[in-house]
């Protein structure tokens, strides 16, 4: 099961950057008491002429940087897809995670999905615009604070999801509240199994086929905070059918990794029931950090879809 660990910082990537992909990356405040680090990079040269943006929401205890070797083949290929005057990603570390600070109330119940959805809801509105479309990209509980968020505060820009190794609420979700019982557990037991539960997490969310990443996996999980992830866990709440409502009329892309015993294939397969307008990708050989395992495949399959989605928009 997923105790909430941390994710490797793989952010370098085979592929040569151009000199017009600029990256802006600082911790600001997003609400009083929360702040958070905050990326803003850009593809071409019209940053005043912004006409996608792309918003990435982690999963818990993730950091932003999960999503860097995609990052890098969307702003390195985007060109071959789109024909845009420029591309605008907005990637965030959650309070506590990566390289944003705790919040100032450090209680258990400022991790709520309530909160984070308040804190997402607080990016899209400082960073985005809301007259450019948006495409959301979220992996594993990330898109969880999505829902949360667009049910309550809809986005008449939106012109699509992608929805990365996730899962709503159903008989095939192992623990749907709560996260996982281990975390229950005293704090103090709890850093004493970290190595154990690292092991057990590594084994289910990257494929044997990946050596050199389950180890990078092993190494930054065994940094965590077991404090955080112990509040983060305990106030999980997977979102359910009824969340996901709003968006039935919305494109969405799912991509899940064939072999992955986090979130197993099957709650992806249900997800994709619920949405008429997705399309479901299975990636083999992948576990649960698809993603990471397979960045070129992941970030083809993206590409696809936001031509997709913008060829509608233009027939429109």
């Amino acid at each position: 099961m997923d105790y909430g660990l941390v994710y490797p910082p793989l952010l370098a990537s085979p592929l040569n950057m151009t000199i017009n992909h600029v990256s802006d990356a600082c911790i600001q405040e997003i609400r009083p008491g929360r702040s958070v680090f905050v990326r803003q990079e850009y593809q071409g040269n019209a940053q005043d002429n912004v006409e996608l943006q792309l918003v990435f929401q982690h999963g818990t205890m993730a950091t932003e940087q999960q999503f860097g070797l995609v990052l890098n083949i969307l702003k390195q290929r985007c060109d071959e897809f789109l024909s845009l005057k420029c591309v605008k990603f907005i990637l965030y570390d959650c309070v506590g995670c990566g390289q944003s600070p705790l919040p100032t109330d450090t209680r258990p119940s400022a991790f709520q999905n309530e909160e984070l959805a308040k804190d997402f809801t607080a990016i899209l509105e400082k960073y985005t615009d809301s007259t450019v479309p948006i495409i959301v990209i979220g992996h594993s509980y990330g898109p969880t604070i999505v829902f949360n968020t667009l049910r309550t505060n809809p986005l008449s820009n939106l012109r699509g999801l992608v929805l990365i190794g996730t899962s709503i609420r159903n008989p095939h979700l192992p623990h749907s509240d709560g996260g996982h019982p281990i975390m229950k557990l005293p704090l103090f037991i709890l850093r004493f199994l970290q190595k154990t539960m690292t092991d057990e997490f590594v084994n289910m969310s990257v494929h044997p086929d990946h050596t050199e990443l389950r180890e990078e996996v092993r190494k930054g999980s065994n940094r965590n905070d077991m404090s955080l992830a112990r509040n983060y866990h305990r106030n999980m709440q997977w979102a359910t059918v009824d969340d996901v409502q709003s968006i039935r009329n919305v494109p969405a892309l799912i991509i899940h990794g064939k072999d992955d015993r986090v979130l197993p294939l099957e709650c992806g397969q249900h997800l994709a029931d619920q949405l008429p307008m997705s399309t479901l990708v299975v990636v083999d050989p992948a576990s649960h950090l698809v993603m990471l395992e397979q960045p070129e495949q992941v970030g083809e399959e993206i590409l696809q879809f936001l031509k997709r989605c913008f060829q509608k928009q233009r027939k429109v």
